[in-house]
């Protein structure tokens, strides 16, 4: 509640409904959830998440690769909706190497995510 300065972050990747499965090749299913996400929630949630802990459940993201990948459509897609909303990748992750991985993997893509 915004009177008490609390905001809300969306978590957008954990627990999705089954037709967008992270773990579907075709990231245009997460590109418009992203999308539907930032559009139903404009000027009410300002930070997404894309997925957090993305290291702790391998059944769900695979890999950093996949992981990266996701972070970038679902950034992309957030910020063409909204460019003042925050993302947030790599949450949670445990380790420093981990961090610099996802960082390394995002290349020029950097620019989209806010926090890693």
């Amino acid at each position: 509640d915004a009177t008490y300065g609390l905001t809300i972050m969306g978590n957008l990747g954990e627990d999705t409904p089954s037709w967008i499965s992270p773990l579907t090749s075709n990231t245009n299913y997460f590109w418009r959830f992203c999308s539907n996400a930032v559009v139903q929630y404009t000027n009410v949630i300002w930070v997404y998440e894309i997925w957090n802990e993305p290291d702790q459940d391998t059944s769900e993201v695979p890999n950093m690769s996949h992981y990266v990948n996701l972070l970038k459509q679902g950034s992309l897609a957030i910020k063409s909706i909204d460019p003042r909303v925050a993302v947030i990748g790599g949450g949670g992750v445990q380790t420093y190497t981990i961090v610099t991985n996802i960082w390394a993997l995002l290349g020029t893509a950097t620019s989209r995510v806010d926090v890693i």
